[in-house]
This record gives structure tokens, sequence and C-alpha cells, in this order.
């Protein structure tokens, strides 16, 4: 065999794999595009979004770092994050993901969680685009079409609105658990069953949020379309289906399980519950005139006529073209046979969400289904933002309104297809073609058209200080303490919003290079301990902030000169005649001294 046919028989083996490929490189590609200029700063700076401040990205880069850090120490220690010393469970007062530890090649390659972050922002919103056209091809949307609407959910209002919580921007798991239960109904089996308990077990792991508030919509919606004796039809009474989804449910079970019980755990000793008061909830819950707000108005706003918005708007709208395109969508799919019933479980689960997005204030005469979730359903009393739910109220609009798109398709309809085969049969083909392009294009161009409407700003991006060459007193603290002695990072955080912990989480940021624990800390919850010492450290260096640092066993005072008035603390007794002058960065404005408790 000649070397050219050689490559001939490789080339056409290779084939297939390229062109189940290549969906997933479009969707990489769009989302550099829709992040840009992010990609442009892969190395320097890191995408915050619409949160005003750098804490929340910088938190989730020193968690991608803990999990790739714990991987290469088999997983010791893990729950015990060297944050809010000397508690124990910290990791567990946060979303954990430890997905992230994927990204732990890239990191020993090239040692730089900033790229690590930035990939992980683009893989996510890959992963997103590719599920959604998988979903839509599963239900025979034609190829062009399902490639822009994984685009249109790709770029889905609510993953931009949120770009600076990383977690949330997992929406690929959600897709692929509503992938496998349609799998499952259609093609029940073992396979349909492993990619279903492993899709939801992902989602969990990926965003704890996302897996709670998916287990409630996919649930409720579940139980009400039971009720309404959908579970009559011919597929729903094959024995087959449900046991592809208790196998897979028991799956799902086996990989949450673990990580659940360890939380409960860190809940029952922290006392969580105290910590997500109703009228915080109530804060965080939309409200029906946030979803008739865009998060970008390229065709002009549409203001709401329901009730007055809220001072600080929440841009939760689909936008226009998307809103009457899922009307159109669901009065098609509630006519065609073929697709009502995923029409009308699209729909439940949107309408669902949407009710629970409003959190403790909606009732059904007068009874509150999420109060009452708080009291029953395992998780949902920790929840703190009811209106996260609105990304499921736009995912299954945005669904529907792809339907809508579609149905524009005019070779959809029966006329077209008596109109193709009319014809003489040497010019079939010809015909069949030329109808197709002409005939498809409405559908696509008004789908352009929504894709367009509520298209990203550009992506603010907050340079991340950098770590080659390392700073002096990064070393200086590497060779002169012991890996266990504690550091207590000074300024401390002042309040109790995300903006007061900007600093904390930069400090968070130097410990993914010095690796020392500290006292300091942030997360989704704080350990009481923590909270009295941080009060305490307003009035900083006093006789009760001395005596909480001596409690948690500090052997270190970690000081930024740029903002603390070291000078002043100097010339006081109680600072002078507990700390001894360790080292100095100038260039870095750092001061490093070793405190010594009286006894």
């Amino acid at each position: 065999m000649t070397e050219k046919k050689l490559s001939l028989q490789v080339g056409f083996k290779l084939l297939p794999w390229l062109l189940k490929l290549w969906p997933g490189l479009f969707f990489l590609l769009t989302a550099i595009w829709l992040t840009w200029p992010m990609s442009a700063t892969l190395l320097t700076a890191i995408p915050i979004g619409l949160e005003g401040e750098s804490t929340v990205p910088l938190f989730n880069l020193w968690t991608i770092w803990w999990n790739i850090n714990r991987l290469g120490h088999g997983f010791a220690e893990y729950w015990h994050a060297p944050i809010f010393s000397p508690a124990r469970l910290t990791f567990a007062l946060s979303e954990p993901q430890p997905t992230t530890m994927l990204l732990a090649p890239i990191y020993v390659v090239t040692d730089s969680m900033i790229l690590c972050y930035n990939l992980a922002v683009l893989i996510l919103l890959a992963m997103c685009g590719h599920a959604s056209w998988s979903l839509l091809r599963l239900v025979h949307v034609s190829p062009a079409l399902a490639l822009l609407g994984g685009l249109l959910i790709q770029r889905l209002p609510f993953l931009f609105w949120q770009m600076g919580v990383l977690q949330l921007l997992a929406l690929a798991g959600p897709l692929w658990t509503i992938y496998w239960i349609l799998k499952c109904c259609r093609e029940p089996g073992w396979r349909a069953s492993l990619g279903l308990g492993l899709s939801f077990g992902l989602t969990y792991w990926s965003c704890n949020y996302f897996g709670l508030l998916l287990s409630l919509s996919i649930g409720i919606s579940g139980l009400l379309l039971f009720t309404a004796g959908w579970f009559l039809l011919p597929d729903w009474r094959r024995w087959k289906v449900w046991a592809s989804l208790m196998a897979a449910a028991i799956l799902a079970a086996c990989l949450i399980g673990p990580m659940a019980r360890v939380q409960q755990e860190a809940a029952r000793e922290e006392k969580w519950q105290a910590e997500r008061p109703l009228e915080l909830v109530q804060n965080l819950s939309a409200r029906w005139s946030d979803y008739t707000w865009s998060l970008t108005t390229r065709l002009g706003d549409y203001p709401t006529a329901i009730e007055p918005a809220r001072q600080n708007i929440w841009r939760m709208g689909c936008g226009a073209v998307v809103t009457i395109l899922g009307a159109w969508g669901l009065l098609v799919g509630l006519y065609r046979q073929d697709r009502r019933l995923l029409t009308c479980t699209v729909l439940t689960f949107s309408v669902v969400s949407l009710l629970l997005s409003f959190g403790p204030e909606y009732e059904i005469f007068g009874w509150s289904p999420s109060l009452w979730l708080r009291d029953h359903y395992p998780g949902f009393s920790h929840l703190r933002s009811p209106f996260r739910f609105g990304a499921f109220v736009q995912l299954g609009w945005h669904l529907l309104a792809i339907q809508g798109a579609e149905a524009l398709s005019l070779d959809r309809w029966r006329w077209f297809r008596r109109l193709v085969e009319s014809g003489p049969d040497h010019n079939v083909g010809w015909r069949q073609r030329s109808l197709q392009v002409l005939l498809t294009s409405p559908a696509i161009l008004i789908l352009g058209l929504a894709v367009y409407e509520v298209w990203p700003m550009p992506q603010v991006c907050q340079p991340v200080p950098q770590v080659h060459p390392t700073p002096q007193w990064i070393d200086d603290l590497r060779k002169k303490t012991e890996p266990h002695e504690v550091l207590a990072c000074l300024p401390f955080a002042n309040g109790s919003d995300a903006s007061a912990y900007e600093s904390t989480t930069l400090w968070m940021y130097w410990q993914t290079r010095h690796h020392r624990p500290m006292v300091n800390g942030y997360s989704g919850f704080f350990p009481d301990a923590y909270l009295e010492l941080r009060d305490a450290m307003e009035t900083f260096p006093s006789d009760e902030s001395m005596r909480l640092l001596t409690l948690a066993g500090v052997r270190y005072l970690v000081i930024d000169t740029s903002v603390c008035p070291v000078n002043e603390w100097k010339e006081m007794a109680l600072f002078r005649d507990q700390t001894e002058f360790c080292f100095e960065d100038p260039q870095a404005g750092i001061v490093v001294y070793r405190y010594t408790p009286r006894l």
C-alpha cells in the first residue's frame, strides 16, 4: 500500500471524530468572542462581570488553587483549608468546585492561577454551548438552527450578569441532566442511567447552588406533570424508564452524598441557618419587574408594566425578541403533537423556577412554598439567593424561543414538502436545496437577531498582581517561618459586604504562593470565632484583639504599610511589647512582625 493511500485511509477514519469535535471548537471560539477582551489578558487579569470588585473572582481563583493543591497531596486535609485558622471544615463553608481539579496539568506547566481561572471561564461557556447544541440535536432541530440556538443559550443574559461568580457559569451540568432525562425516557438502559447520574452528580460538584435548585425545579415539575396524568402515556408506562431513572438517582446520590454529608456536618457546627436571616433572603429574591428589563439594550429597553422597578434594577429579562419568540414557540409546541409533552415539560420547569425565584414573597392563598422548603427540604434553609432560579427561567424560555424560530423554517410545513415533491424528478434535488436555503433563512435571521439583542458588553477585567518574579516578602515567609505557623494579615475586613473583603481575598491570593495558614478568610459562611475576631480587629491594637489573636494561635503579623498606620502602632506599648520586627519588603509595602503574646 502506498503512503498516499495509507494517509487517505487514516484521514477517513479520523473524519467522524473530527466532525464530532467541530461544534466544541465552534463554541470555544464563540466563548472567546463573548468574553473579549479577557482572552487578550489571559495571564494578567480576570473578568469580574458586574461585581464591581474582585472579591468573588479572587476567592474562586483561590478555590481552584486549593483543589489543585490537594490533588497533589492525595486529598489530605481537603476540607480543612488554611483559612479562618484554627477552624476546621472551612472548605465546606463555600462552593468547593472539585471539578476544577481538571486544570491541574495547566497549572503544573504554566504555574499561573490567573490563566487557570480564565481558561475555566472559557471552558465552562464552551461546554454550555456544546451541551445546548447536543440537546437541540436530540430533539431533531436542524444543525444550523441547533448551532445558532447553542450560541443563544451560551450568551444567556444570566450568565453574563453573574460572570464574576465562576460556579454560576456551569450551566452545562443542568443542560446535560435534561439531555439524559430525555434519553432515559426514549432509550432507557444502563447508558442513559449512567449519563443521567453522572450529569446530575457533576452538576452538584460544579455548582452546589445549581444542584440544589435543579433538584427542586425538575422534581416539582415532574410531580406536577405526574399528577396531571402524563404518566399514563405509553412512554411512561414502561418499567424500563422508571428503572433507568431510579438507577440514575442512586448513582447521583453516591456522587453527591459524601460532599453533602461533610457540608451538613459543617452546617451543624457553625449554625449556618443563623446566617441566612429571612430579610436577607427577601432582599435577594427576584420580582416580577426584574424579568422585564434586559441586561443589554441593543434594540431598546422595554420597561415594566407590572410594577415599578427596584432602585437598583436587576436585569433578568430575556430580551424582547426571545420573549416574543418564546410565546410563539409555546403555541407551536402545544399545537404539534410530537412536541406537546416536551413543551409542557419546559414550560412547567420555567414557571416553577420563576415562582421559586420570588423567594418568601410568593404565596399561594397565604402559603409560602419557599418558607415551607426552608423548613423541610435539606439544604434550602442555607439558600441566600433565590434569584438564581432565574437561570432556569431564562433557560426554559430560550428553549421555547428556539422552538418558535424553528417553526419559522418553512421546510417544516407540509405545503413546502408538497411543493418540492410536485416538480419533475430531475429538478427535485436542485429545488429542494435552493428552497431549503431560502425558506430556512427567516428562522436563522430571527434567531440571529435574538442573539444580537442581548449580546454582552465587553468584559471588565481586573488586573491581578503578578507572582513572577516572586515578591521578596513571600520568599522570606517561606524561608523564615514554619509551614504550620499561623498568619494574621492586616488590614482585616472592615465590614460585611463583598467589597469589604477585597483585601482579604487578595491575601488569600498571596497564600497560593506562601502556603501558610491564616486567620483571615472569605467564604459563603463565616465561623463565629472569626466574626468575633473581625469585629475586634477594628480597634487593633487593643486588649481584646490581642487576646483573640492569641486564642487563634497567630505567630506572625503580615501588614500592608500603605493602608495600616504601622508607625503609630509602634509607639503603642501594647503593640511594641508583644511584637518583634522580622523583615520588610519596601517594594511591596509589606512588613512582617513576629507576634509573641504576654503570658
